[in-house]
């Protein structure tokens, strides 16, 4: 994983994939945990100063199929930092089109 990933539906993950930026679909908690897990896994394997921090951007509907999970990780000092979005079809908050935008400098 590089340094920005999106985790959530078909249209969020391609909507920052237009921008360059890695995502994974996930469909189910399962799939939401597994990707969870390599996330940290990733951020944890690189000791010292030379880790670089992940950023994983989750979509509300994502977030929702694993709120316990993420409410550990995000007080985890070693586990990548979280920032939960409105996916593309998601009502309320930023909409996905204007983050995009706003983060990458691509309009989708």
């Amino acid at each position: 994983m590089t340094g920005m990933h999106v985790i959530g539906d078909a249209d969020t993950v391609l909507a920052f994939a237009i921008g360059g930026v890695s995502g994974s679909i996930v469909t189910t908690a399962a799939d939401v945990r597994t990707v969870l897990a390599a996330a940290a896994d990733a951020v944890r394997a690189k000791p010292g100063e030379s880790r670089k921090p992940l950023l994983l951007l989750i979509s509300r509907g994502a977030a929702s199929l694993a709120r316990d999970e993420l409410r550990a990780m995000t007080l985890e000092p070693k586990a990548p930092l979280i920032l939960i979005i409105a996916g593309y079809n998601e009502r309320g908050g930023e909409l996905v089109d204007d983050f995009v935008e706003r983060a990458l400098g691509v309009r989708v």
